[in-house]
């Protein structure tokens, strides 16, 4: 089973949408005989000079203040997160996190190869931004996946997917949740009714199935339990003895 670290970054806004999200993910994973499954975390991280004085309910960015940006927009100001900050974050949280793991294990004497997660989900409560190299604006992203020293770094925004509906605004992140899970485990983008097709419109994105379609679910599935028989010397071995035995035989 290949397990996937899940953190939420933000205050108590959107936090019960995101665990309805996430528990649904995990459902999906199980029913479909996906053996993937996210385990979700409450990082407790400080921020800046007056980190002790944070309200206890919020759970806050290891940053300096003024790590959020605040964008002056048609609609007004908006405040988001930079993205390069977000996946610095993650990646370091990830680092950290798998270290004192790996030493838990050692000290009783676990081997923690197959079982320390390299991948992590950071669902965030701003929006995600980056500036644009070229011209002085900001681009906006619902989620991205990023491979760093062979660890994957997920980050979604729910921002975007902001919906009064409770059981609305849940669906949409689910759906995010999985593309983006689809992208840390080898699928690109897909133009058929999938959560890999990105919406061009949030309209689009409710119209989309809360699934994968035939090909990516099939891509999906080899993708991961190749991963997990290639850390499985003896399911290869097995594998390869009924193959020389059938060949025997014929």
């Amino acid at each position: 089973m290949k397990t996937v670290w899940f953190v939420y970054i933000g205050n108590n806004s959107y936090r019960d949408v995101v665990f309805y999200a996430y528990t649904d993910v995990n459902k999906y994973l199980a029913e479909n005989n996906i053996p993937i499954r996210l385990i979700f975390h409450h990082p407790r991280v400080k921020a800046g000079e007056n980190a002790e004085n944070m309200p206890e309910k919020d759970i806050i960015l290891e940053s300096k203040p003024g790590f959020t940006i605040t964008i002056n927009t048609g609609e007004g100001k908006v405040v988001a997160y930079p993205l390069e900050g977000i996946l610095d974050v993650l990646y370091g949280w990830l680092v950290k996190t798998r270290h004192e793991v790996q030493e838990i294990y050692e000290g009783h004497q676990m081997d923690p190869n197959d079982e320390i997660p390299d991948t992590v989900i950071g669902v965030v409560s701003f929006p995600l931004v980056t500036r644009n190299p070229y011209l002085d604006f900001y681009e906006k992203f619902l989620g991205v996946q990023k491979k760093v020293s062979g660890l994957n770094i997920i980050a979604v925004s729910v921002s975007p997917f902001y919906h009064p509906n409770k059981l609305k605004f849940s669906n949409r992140v689910f759906k995010a949740i999985l593309h983006e899970l689809g992208h840390a485990f080898g699928l690109d983008h897909c133009s058929e009714n999938c959560v890999m097709n990105p919406p061009s419109t949030i309209e689009e994105w409710d119209s989309r199935v809360p699934d994968f379609c035939p090909k990516c679910f099939l891509e999906l599935k080899r993708n991961v339990e190749w991963n997990e028989n290639k850390r499985d010397n003896t399911s290869l071995q097995r594998g390869e003895e009924d193959r020389e035995s059938s060949s025997e035989d014929a």
